[in-house]
């Protein structure tokens, strides 16, 4: 698939990390001096599945689609120096009306986490704040998959380049982005992952630190869904 032409074109390079709890103020702040940006609000399903280098989601939003995602390079650690280390992953992605079968857990269901996104894009960066829910073996889109006492918050920093960056031009231009980011110690190499093995770190490894949860991290989620509900 990473070599079809269709794929080709949406190819894109992205370095993120995800840290726990709510966005610190002073990184909104830091996004405001990156210029413009735009504000979206969905909830995204994630199927769960410890399949290295694949991502499988189903979008929600206006256009609600299932989205596969592979690698289309093998990932390269990035140093950007004083403590600042991602992991930099080339994804190629296509577009499908169902989800490939293949993605289950061991009883044969789907198993698929909720994440609810706040999301404010600059161009090359973004800061995503999100409320993360336990996953479920429901369809995706229906309340029950959106709400429950495990949702919790986090958030994200990424940067993403065209497909066609070197890795020293990804090292150039994550260093010039990054340069003002105003909190220290949470842009670390245990922080760097893709969406699809933060969540394989969270529900099936148990090796990362659990953000808050309890009934007021779970609120967020569901006033999140109300509204994408509204608006589709």
């Amino acid at each position: 698939m990473a070599g079809s032409e269709e794929t080709e074109r949406r190819v894109r390079v992205e370095l993120r990390w995800f840290v726990p709890g709510e966005v610190p103020v002073e990184v909104d702040a830091w996004l405001d001096t990156l210029g413009r940006d735009r504000i979206d609000l969905r909830v995204d399903h994630y199927a769960v599945a410890p399949e290295e280098g694949h991502s499988l989601k189903f979008r929600g939003g206006r256009r609600p689609r299932f989205e596969v995602k592979v690698w289309h390079a093998d990932p390269v650690e990035v140093d950007l120096g004083a403590g600042v280390v991602g992991r930099a992953e080339w994804w190629g992605k296509d577009r499908r009306s169902v989800p490939p079968g293949r993605l289950m857990d061991h009883d044969g269901e789907g198993l698929w986490a909720p994440v609810a996104k706040v999301r404010r894009r600059v161009p090359g960066a973004e800061v995503v704040a999100l409320r993360l829910g336990a996953p479920v073996a429901v369809l995706p889109g229906t309340p029950a998959s959106v709400a429950g006492p495990d949702a919790a918050p986090w958030w994200s920093v990424a940067i993403e380049l065209p497909g066609a960056s070197s890795p020293l031009a990804v090292h150039r231009r994550a260093a010039d982005l990054l340069a003002g980011f105003p909190v220290t110690g949470v842009l670390h190499a245990g922080a760097s992952h893709s969406y699809a093995s933060w969540l394989v770190e969270r529900f099936v490894s148990g090796t990362g630190p659990e953000g808050p949860a309890g009934s007021e991290a779970a609120a967020g989620i569901e006033p999140a869904y109300a509204a994408l509900q509204a608006a589709t």
